[in-house]
C-alpha cells in the first residue's frame, strides 16, 4: 500500500468527519478526528513525504474504518472492484522498518505517534 493511497483514504472519511461533534456514526471518532487532522497538515514537504511511522499510523487507524470508506466510495460513484482491491491493499503494512508508540510520552511530544527520528532525539535511542 502507497502512502497516496493511505492518503486518499484517510481524504476520503475526512469527506463525512464533522469533527466528532454530533453521533452520526460518519467518520473519524473524537481521538482519530484529531489525529488524522494532524497527520494531514501539510507541512512545508508537503503529506505526500508522510514518513513510514505516519504512514503505518495511519493505514492502522484506517483499518477500524473499512465499512465506511467502502460506503463513501460507493457514494463518491468509486467502483465496487477498484474499493474492494485497496481495502485488500489497505491490509498490507506500509514498510516493515516502523515504531509505532500509543499515548504522549512528554509534554511537546507528538500526540498518539512518534518517529523513529523524534525517539532517538529525545529518548536516547541508538546513542
Amino acid at each position: 500500500m502507497t502512502r497516496e493511497d493511505i492518503i486518499n483514504f484517510a481524504r476520503l472519511i475526512l469527506t463525512q468527519c464533522d469533527g466528532a461533534f454530533s453521533r452520526d456514526k460518519k467518520g473519524y471518532d473524537l481521538f482519530d478526528a484529531v489525529t488524522v487532522r494532524e497527520i494531514l497538515r501539510p507541512d512545508i514537504f508537503g503529506i505526500s513525504e508522510l514518513s513510514n511511522e505516519e504512514g503505518e499510523y495511519l493505514r492502522r487507524k484506517l483499518l477500524r474504518y473499512k465499512k465506511q470508506i467502502h460506503k463513501i466510495a460507493i457514494q463518491h460513484d468509486i467502483p465496487a472492484a477498484q474499493i474492494e482491491i485497496g481495502l485488500r491493499k489497505l491490509a498490507e503494512p506500509v514498510s516493515d522498518n516502523y515504531i509505532i508508540i500509543h499515548g504522549q510520552l512528554k509534554r511537546g511530544s507528538p500526540y498518539g505517534r512518534i518517529s523513529a527520528k523524534w525517539a532517538k532525539e529525545n529518548l536516547g535511542f541508538g546513542r
